[in-house]
């Protein structure tokens, strides 16, 4: 049995590029989206938004979000969930400072988004401690890093495997136990 988990709907809709990158100047972007077919591009969007029960909180306006962060940074949110979400979150962050915006946050010398997600069928995968054969395999990552000066840094690295059945029913969902980040 996958742990309790809900497919948030705000997530799913959310249109973002397929493949994107964007390296001219010092605030780096790239997102790649690996899939074959419509089914797994569908399966991919719903590995990408899964969270679990515990993530679903009312925010200060009083509705009802998805709390894909755990922390923040030098005004930056730090991720806990590889999700559309924070994609999209880290997306329009990169965005403002490659358009020199830094409300909220230090002006950031370079920093650096990196969205890896893909679907395939195989024959067997491990994820966590139970092998699955006959399956198909989600993998997302996502790399963060900003850099505000010599000794003025954060980052992190996000991991999360989803398995599917051969209908397209997720199994199993496997994020980090323990998430952290570094600093300098």
């Amino acid at each position: 049995m996958p742990p309790p988990s809900y497919l948030s709907t705000h997530d799913f809709e959310l249109l973002l590029a397929d493949t994107l990158v964007d390296t001219a100047g010092v605030h780096d972007i790239r997102i790649h989206r690996i899939f074959a077919t419509q089914a797994e591009e569908r399966m991919l969007r719903t590995a990408e938004s899964l969270y679990p029960l515990s993530a679903r909180v009312t925010g200060d306006s009083g509705a009802t979000i998805d709390r894909w962060w755990f922390s923040e940074f030098d005004g930056i949110k730090i991720d806990n969930y590889a999700t559309r979400g924070a994609l999209a979150y880290y997306l329009d962050t990169i965005r403002r400072f490659q358009g020199g915006d830094f409300m909220g946050t230090i002006a950031m010398q370079s920093s650096g988004l990196n969205f890896r997600s893909s679907i395939e069928w195989t024959d067997y995968i491990a994820a966590g401690d139970v092998g699955y054969r006959d399956v198909y395999a989600a993998t997302i990552v996502l790399d963060w890093y900003q850099v505000c000066g010599s000794l003025c840094a954060m980052g992190f690295s996000r991991q999360r495997t989803v398995i599917f059945n051969a209908q397209g029913d997720v199994i199993r969902l496997v994020d980090p136990k323990y998430v952290g980040y570094w600093i300098s």
